[in-house]
């Protein structure tokens, strides 16, 4: 199908994967893995690849994929815990729950491909240009808590705009309604050996100097009695770390 020039490739990859899905979305394609890139935290092998077509990007169909740089990612189909929906799936619930967030500071999805349980997703450059963006690691200190305020607001105003806004529910409801199945200690058992080593069943513990709550025990009948007085119900990233989050460089002002 193609060829695949290797950069300081070192890890192994699944190229049976990548060959049935750039055959799947385009099969004149000649795909090129230009590097690796980072997988984050869940082991997935993230590829900055090059795609070649016979035909030009003005001759090709609306739709199509076009000739250009792209990062694939290769996956186990691991749906998140608690729900059926993959990678795509929530990238596409993501999408849709605010379009104008998603277009402004989310790299399109342009293809997945699912081969039993294996899947490909292929995604457009984050900002388009890997040349434009930063990681959290090369921005100084300030500037980036100042950054960090900045995504915060984002988060809360631009993609969760359709928030609901409830009262009138007890800190065990709503304890309950955040931590649903995971309160059963066999369908969450390395949560609940998690919260016995970390917190020791206390209500609250110390952590890096902060006090942080024990979510389990605030789900308890304790707090049957204990209003909160205001919910914000939205869209959570769930997986919203340092490796996840891109930056306009420094004599930028915009956040990706």
């Amino acid at each position: 199908m193609s060829n695949h020039s290797r950069h300081q490739l070192e890890p192994k990859f699944d190229e049976s994967l990548l060959e049935a899905a750039v055959k799947e979305w385009c099969p004149d394609a000649d795909a090129k893995v230009i590097n690796f890139l980072s997988g984050g935290y869940s082991g997935a092998v993230v590829l900055l690849i090059d795609i070649e077509r016979k035909q030009k990007n003005s001759e090709l169909p609306s739709g199509e994929v076009k000739i250009g740089t792209y990062v694939l990612k290769l996956d186990t189909n691991r749906p998140r815990e608690g729900s059926a929906a993959d990678e795509a799936q929530r990238h596409s619930t993501a999408s849709e729950w605010s379009p104008e967030f998603a277009n402004e500071h989310m790299p399109p999805l342009r293809r997945h491909f699912h081969a039993q349980d294996r899947v490909a997703l292929l995604y457009e450059i984050a900002g388009k240009s890997f040349t434009r963006l930063v990681r959290a690691e090369l921005i100084p200190l300030g500037p980036l808590e100042n950054r960090l305020r900045k995504l915060s607001e984002k988060l809360l105003r631009e993609l969760n705009k359709d928030s609901e806004i409830s009262r009138e529910q007890t800190v065990e409801q709503l304890m309950r309604e955040w931590l649903s199945w995971r309160l059963e200690p066999s369908q969450a058992p390395e949560l609940f050996a998690l919260t016995k080593a970390v917190a020791g069943n206390q209500r609250s513990f110390v952590q890096r100097l902060h006090i942080l709550a024990n979510p389990i025990a605030l789900a308890a009948p304790d707090f049957a009695g204990k209003a909160v007085k205001v919910i914000f119900r939205g869209m959570l990233h769930g997986d919203l770390h340092r490796e996840n989050v891109f930056w306009d460089r420094p004599d930028r002002k915009s956040v990706v």
